[in-house]
């Protein structure tokens, strides 16, 4: 399936819109200092007055895209995080649960639904993941000079799926 995304930038170069394949546009505003005012997937952005870029709040548009539960985060020493739990709309809870190397880069996280484990996932060098869930999935993130190119997928380790990434921008 051919997916065709159209991008609209503003004298910065800051992404102002983009729509995908005919969809509703995704806009954003931005402050004087680059920190992001608006998103019409996130809301209304508040910034906490003595730390940099430090976003303190989102005011959510109707309907809610961001969901309303409580999110628990406990981080590492070294400042990522270890474990991430957030309740469902039938308040069961998820837990993602991370494992690092000696080189701090992630290397296993498990993500389980009520205390049963859903997925476990393992990371190796160069971009190569690898998922143990219902569906056994290995995924390849090709790059290139100028960012990621393609993604490989291989679903139950027989078929694979190559798809070309275009230059997608991602706001936080």
């Amino acid at each position: 399936m051919s997916q065709k995304q159209k991008s609209l930038y503003d004298n910065l170069n800051w992404l102002t819109s983009a729509t995908v394949s005919g969809n509703a546009a995704f806009t954003a505003t931005y402050a004087s200092n680059g920190n992001v005012n608006t998103k019409t997937d996130g809301g209304t952005y508040s910034y906490d007055a003595t730390k940099f870029n430090a976003v303190n709040g989102v005011t959510n548009p109707a309907p809610s895209p961001i969901a309303l539960k409580q999110q628990d985060i406990t981080y590492t020493a070294f400042m990522l995080p270890s474990v991430i739990k957030e309740n469902n709309t039938s308040d069961v809870q998820y837990e993602s649960t991370y494992t690092y190397g000696a080189d701090y880069e992630r290397i296993k996280s498990i993500t389980k639904l009520g205390g049963t484990t859903t997925n476990t996932r393992y990371y190796f060098a160069n971009g190569y993941e690898k998922d143990n869930s219902g569906t056994a999935r290995e995924m390849h993130y090709i790059s290139s000079p100028s960012g990621l190119a393609a993604l490989i997928i291989k679903q139950n380790l027989t078929s694979s799926l190559t798809t070309p990434i275009q230059t997608i921008w991602v706001l936080f």
